[in-house]
This record gives C-alpha cells, sequence and structure tokens, in this order.
C-alpha cells in the first residue's frame, strides 16, 4: 500500500473518532459552537437542574418579558393571580459532572422596574446552544401582558396573557384562548392558534400554520403553508409567497400574493385578490370579487356577486353555478367558460387569444353584442341567432333582452349553449 494511502486512513479515522469526542462532549474545540445547534443536541442524555422560582404577589406585575436564547416557554393561568415562574436549565451531556459545569457558566436573571419584570438567560461565554436549553413555565394572571422572544424551542400559551408579543425562530408555537390582541414573528417551525377574542398580526415564513375561531386576522408570510377556519370579521394577507393558503368560512377577504395556490371557501362578505403565477379556486362566495391574476388558473363555483371583476393572462377562467349583478372579464392568452343561472344586468367580455364558452338557461332571452375579430361565433342555444360576416370580423347584434352580454374577443372562438348543450 502506497504512503499516501495509509495516511489518508489514518486521517479518516481520526476524523471519526475525534467527531463522536466533540459529538458526546469529550472535547470542545470551544465554548457555545451552534453548528446544527438542535441537530447535535445528545437529547440521550439530558441533565436538569432546577433553578429559583421567581414569585410577585397578585396585583403587583402588569407585564412580563422574557428573553429565552434556546428552550422552552410555557405560560398558563394562575389560580389565585399571582405570577410564578418556574425555570430549568437542561444541559444535554453523558458525563455528569461536565454537564454541572456546563450548567455553572448559564444564569437566569430577573429585573424589575415598576410593574414590569424582565427575565433574561446570561452566558459567561457564548451561549452553549450545542449543550443547553433553558426552560420556563409560567403561572399569571389572564390580564398580564406578555412579551416573548425565543429560539431553539417551542412556546405555549393557554388561557392568559394580554396585548401577547412573541417572537419566536426555530421551534413551534400554540396559543389558545385568549382574550386579546396578539401579534406574532415565527419562522421555521409550526403555528397553532385557536380560539382567539381579538386581532391576529402574524409574519411567519417557512412555517405550517392553523388558525381557527379567531377574531380578525392580519398575515405576512412566505414559504408557508395557511391554513384559517372561522374568521368572524377581515382576514387580510398583506402579503404571501412562493405559499399554500387555505381558507374555509370568512367574511371580508383580502389577499395580495405572488406564486401562492389559494384555495377559499365559505366566504361571505366579498373577496379581493391579486396573485401570479399559481392557481386560485373559490366555492360558495357571496359578495363581490375582485381578481387581478397573471398566469394563474381560475377557477370558481356557487358565487352570489353583485359586482364580479376578473383580470387574468396566460391561463384559464372557470366560473360555473354564478348569480348576480354584473361581471367584468379581461382575459389574454386562455379560456373562458360561464355557466350562469341569473344575471340581472350586464356581462361584459373582452378577451385575446382566448376562446369563450358561455352557458345560460334557456328560458333567459339576453341582448347580445358580440364581435369576433379572426374567430367564429357558434349557436347551440335553442334561439334563432343570426350571425353577420365583414372580412374578419363576425357579429352578432340582439338589443332586447337581459340581461346585456357584450363580448369582444380577438383570435378566439364564441360558444353560446343552454344546459345539456
Amino acid at each position: 500500500m502506497k504512503r499516501k494511502e495509509i495516511l489518508l486512513i489514518i486521517a479518516v479515522i481520526a476524523f471519526g473518532v475525534i467527531y463522536n469526542f466533540v459529538k458526546s462532549g469529550d472535547i470542545r474545540f470551544y465554548s457555545g459552537c451552534s453548528v446544527g445547534s438542535r441537530e447535535l443536541l445528545d437529547r440521550k442524555h439530558p441533565v436538569r437542574f432546577i433553578q429559583k422560582e421567581i414569585e410577585f404577589p397578585a396585583g403587583t406585575i402588569g407585564k412580563i418579558k422574557i428573553n429565552n436564547p434556546a428552550g422552552d416557554i410555557e405560560v398558563e393561568k394562575s389560580k389565585d393571580d399571582s405570577i410564578l415562574v418556574k425555570p430549568v436549565i437542561r444541559v444535554y451531556h453523558k458525563n455528569k459532572d461536565r454537564a454541572q459545569e456546563i450548567c455553572g457558566t448559564v444564569q437566569v436573571s430577573t429585573r424589575k422596574t415598576g410593574k414590569k419584570i424582565v427575565i433574561g438567560v446570561d452566558s459567561d461565554e457564548r451561549f452553549p446552544y450545542r449543550r443547553v436549553r433553558v426552560g420556563f413555565k409560567c403561572l399569571i394572571p389572564e390580564d398580564v401582558e406578555l412579551d416573548l422572544k425565543n429560539r431553539y424551542g417551542d412556546i405555549g400559551i393557554k388561557d392568559a396573557g394580554q396585548d401577547i408579543k412573541i417572537d419566536e425562530s426555530h421551534g413551534n408555537l400554540f396559543i389558545k384562548n385568549i382574550d386579546s390582541t396578539l401579534k406574532v414573528k415565527s419562522h421555521h417551525g409550526r403555528i397553532r392558534l385557536y380560539d382567539i377574542k381579538d386581532q391576529i398580526e402574524l409574519s411567519s415564513n417557512h412555517s405550517r400554520i392553523k388558525i381557527k375561531n379567531v377574531a380578525s386576522i392580519i398575515v405576512k408570510c412566505s414559504h408557508a403553508n395557511l391554513y384559517i377556519n372561522d374568521v368572524k370579521e377581515e382576514t387580510e394577507i398583506i402579503y404571501a409567497s412562493y405559499s399554500l393558503l387555505d381558507i374555509e368560512k370568512a367574511n371580508y377577504l383580502y389577499i395580495d400574493a405572488k406564486h401562492t395556490k389559494i384555495n377559499l371557501e365559505n366566504i361571505k362578505e366579498g373577496v379581493k385578490i391579486n396573485n401570479s403565477h399559481a392557481p386560485i379556486y373559490m366555492k360558495d362566495i357571496t359578495g363581490n370579487i375582485n381578481i387581478k391574476a397573471k398566469q394563474c388558473k381560475i377557477a370558481l363555483d356557487n358565487v352570489i356577486s353583485d359586482y364580479l371583476t376578473i383580470k387574468n393572462s396566460y391561463n384559464d377562467i372557470d366560473i360555473e353555478d354564478i348569480s348576480g349583478k354584473n361581471l367584468n372579464l379581461l382575459l389574454k392568452n386562455g379560456d373562458l367558460t360561464i355557466a350562469f343561472d341569473n344575471i340581472e344586468e350586464g356581462i361584459n367580455i373582452k378577451t385575446e387569444h382566448a376562446d369563450v364558452e358561455l352557458e345560460y338557461p334557456n328560458p333567459v332571452k339576453p341582448a347580445f353584442n358580440i364581435t369576433s375579430k379572426n374567430g367564429r361565433i357558434i349557436n347551440r342555444t335553442a334561439a334563432e341567432l343570426t350571425v353577420l360576416e365583414e372580412n374578419q370580423k363576425r357579429m352578432v347584434n340582439i338589443p332586447e333582452g337581459k340581461p346585456q352580454i357584450i363580448i369582444d374577443t380577438l383570435y378566439g372562438d364564441v360558444i353560446l349553449k343552454n344546459p345539456g348543450k
């Protein structure tokens, strides 16, 4: 065996031995190494060090602020309106003496100013992320303000807290039954928000989010899966990108998005959407609808809308079972299919490089003003329609009837039909 090959084998063996020692904690290159901070924790060897409890009588504290660089925070309602915080330091190390030594470098600090307490975690050196997690269990009255900053761990809040602010990263968040506003910034984790009786403001990315039974929502998200169910007032998605929005049982809904798939069901007071490069599906919608899209497949089913406006390009629009007053549709480079039950006033359609298929009930006698340039007008209804031709233009003009249907197409066919035709 050549000398270079022997040296290579020795180097590989040495690396494996050193890596195992470093991971187990027998060797450390420097304190606070945070490479892969969650994954490098040796969770098979936790050593718990219970810290001194933090106590305050009822009525003496109005706000609690906690800054935790790595660990968990759990908040519940106290039985007697007093405040009790139970800290514990967990050191992940198979050597208990070494664990004790590491624990000694970490301290839980408390500072009280007026009716506000600030709880923090200090370290003699850089915080040892790969070895230490600090947990807080808090028992507080429901009317105490909360301001929590947490990393590399979970936050759980139930039945307590007022004007809650959360800054969470690389951990999960669960909040339930809060009678107050909630402001959340959370990244890289799962979020569950249930039974929130005041407004939620949420900023998140790389998250899986579920929100249910809340008053109102303002959301900003990217690379997220968001499910919302049962919003009593407004839902505003002020920005969403590369996400999935699944929303049902809500009132007025506003969405400004890009590259975001949108599924909506049972929306009662109207929808306004801006989106691009992802499909939009809507079912059981009531109220005014305004959609501005680019390269979005759009499908609507069972819609009642006084005023519906859709602008789209480079994909199809499919509308079934719609009733209302006025429809305005602008489409380029896609196909348009509409089946309506009752439109009281009018439909205005303008397309380029798009076929239009319009289906309406046989008893309805619309007024038509149809112009198709470089396309055909095909009648599959029970009524007799006269199609006039002039150069590359085909026209149908019936001035009397309801609703008034105006169709202007360029390089596309117009097909008129009744159900079953």
